[in-house]
């Protein structure tokens, strides 16, 4: 079993983890804290690929079609930004 800080790879699929559908799918994830909260912590960069008709993520969360969608987070998610790359 491992014990300590968990990876970067851990916390993107946390962050895009499944979302509950019954009522459909939400529009977005939430973004959290500002760049500032981040200072002194390594921001790290992941791209989110829109599976299903190109306008979702794996979770099930609604992005609409648009340019390539990424996310921003800081290990201990005090920082988290969604973001689209025009």
């Amino acid at each position: 079993m491992r014990t300590g800080k968990p990876t970067a790879t851990q916390i993107y699929k946390e962050l895009i983890g499944k979302v509950d559908c019954r009522r459909g799918a939400p529009m977005g994830r939430p973004n959290v804290g500002t760049k500032e909260d981040a200072c002194g912590k390594q921001i790290y960069r992941r791209h989110i690929p829109l599976i299903y008709d190109g306008a979702y993520d794996s979770g099930g969360a609604y992005w609409g079609c648009g340019s390539p969608l990424y996310v921003e987070f800081t290990l201990d998610k005090s920082y988290v930004n969604f973001y689209r790359n025009e």
